[in-house]
């Protein structure tokens, strides 16, 4: 029975492993209650666009104080206004018994750059 539990742990962690090795960068470097710590480092930028990369288990409405928090953060601290964003995740059809579970994998961002007056010091 224990070698059945053994090969079903494995069987599961195979299956999960590929996603979170997808991309393993992430801003969100902790979270504890309403506390989001964040790096930036890893967001990506070309022009008026930025991919944030959050790689958070979990649906977008879960994970909604660290997207919010991460979104607030990037917009004060970055010298940009957002125009728009848009969440990415993957559900993978786990509400229809898929056997990955859903995950939040980033935020894509188009902005502008903040006039040089509401740039922060």
């Amino acid at each position: 029975m224990r070698m059945i539990q053994l090969a079903a742990l494995a069987s599961l962690l195979f299956l999960i492993s590929p996603l979170h090795a997808m991309s393993q960068e992430t801003v969100v470097t902790g979270v504890r209650g309403d506390t989001v710590y964040i790096n930036f480092q890893a967001v990506q930028t070309q022009g008026n666009w930025s991919y944030i990369p959050l790689n958070l288990p979990g649906t977008p409405d879960i994970n909604q104080t660290a997207v919010l928090r991460v979104l607030h953060t990037f917009e004060t601290h970055m010298s940009y206004d957002i125009i728009s964003f848009q969440v990415q995740y993957r559900n993978l059809g786990y509400d229809r018994g898929g056997s990955m579970p859903p995950y939040t994998s980033g935020i894509w961002v188009h902005h502008k750059t903040k006039p040089k007056s509401q740039h922060m010091e």
